[in-house]
């Protein structure tokens, strides 16, 4: 799964606790996008889904994944830099 995110201002878990709250199929989604790096044609042809559900699916989980760390006090610019550097923390 993907490593809990460690700020200044953040809970070291809220990655993981986000995680934790999602149905099943909506972390894979995720673990496949972010640690396997896969494309939504594969991911679809994996979770056997239609592709253009799974992109929708994929930004409603972004948003809440954004939101959540929004009320964590973590602001646009840092999610960027998170995201972009994970392995900067």
């Amino acid at each position: 799964m993907l490593a809990p995110i460690a700020t200044p201002r953040s809970k070291p878990n809220i990655r993981t606790v986000f995680l934790k709250s999602l149905e099943p199929q909506d972390r894979l989604i995720l673990q496949f996008q972010f640690e396997d790096d896969m494309h939504i044609s594969d991911i679809a042809r994996r979770l056997q889904v239609d592709q253009k559900p799974l992109y929708r699916r994929r930004e409603q989980l972004f948003r809440e994944l954004r939101s959540a760390l929004e009320k964590e006090g973590i602001g646009a610019d840092e999610i960027h830099d998170l995201l972009d550097h994970p392995d900067d923390e």
